[in-house]
């Protein structure tokens, strides 16, 4: 079986995590030192079976790691997000769904 992962990663830093850090997207607020979403790349970059990987969210994804992913920007509502990563993966792969958050 081929795998490809969607990680959605674009939601706004506006909610009860607000009084913990003044990053714009949940996804870049750190925990040990490193973003959220850093961490779950590293996980699933972990997992050998998963062949690409799409983050739907902000542009300062690029900067969280050394490896260049294929970074959608964050229009409409999760669902519509959600759509748009999968129609960017390879429709003959399963898709795994993460968040970032």
């Amino acid at each position: 079986m081929k795998f490809d992962a969607l990680v959605i990663a674009g939601g706004k830093n506006e909610g009860a995590l607000k009084e913990y850090s003044d990053k714009e997207y949940e996804s870049l607020i750190e925990i040990g030192g490193k973003p959220m979403v850093l961490h779950v790349l590293e996980a699933v970059e972990g997992v050998g079976d998963i062949e690409n990987i799409v983050m739907v969210g902000p542009d300062e994804l690029n900067k969280v790691s050394d490896k260049k992913y294929n970074i959608l920007k964050p229009e409409g509502t999760l669902v519509d997000n959600i759509k748009r990563g999968i129609e960017a993966l390879n429709e003959e792969h399963y898709i795994i769904i993460l968040t970032s958050d």
